[in-house]
């Protein structure tokens, strides 16, 4: 699984723009095929930072996403950040459910 990260510090007078741009792009990316997630949030401890989280079956379904127009839409929103942006990508190995963290005889399996 891979997921793409991205954080924003974005200034009041951009925000209604930030927030209908993504909320629209949400929905969108959510159909692309190998998407598994795509969410959208405001930091609680400030309401200029945002994140944005895609998750993603492969890294050919993410590469794919990267060149389709939602991706160019999302790299558009990019420039409304205050500051400059971070956008990670992360390759996610084993995926872990909450269930089997709260297991402590299963956490040393799992953080192998």
């Amino acid at each position: 699984m891979k997921m793409l990260l991205v954080r924003m510090k974005v200034p009041e007078e951009k925000r209604l723009e930030l927030s209908q741009t993504v909320s629209s792009l949400v929905s969108l990316i959510k159909i692309e095929n190998g998407c598994i997630n795509c969410s959208f949030f405001r930091s609680v401890e400030s309401d200029m930072e945002f994140v944005f989280i895609e998750e993603w079956e492969c890294g050919d379904d993410l590469k794919n996403h990267m060149r389709a127009a939602s991706f160019k839409v999302l790299k558009g929103v990019l420039n409304l950040s205050e500051e400059p942006h971070g956008m990670n990508v992360f390759t996610v190995f084993k995926p872990v459910r909450w269930e089997r963290l709260r297991d402590q005889s299963d956490q040393q399996d799992i953080l192998k």
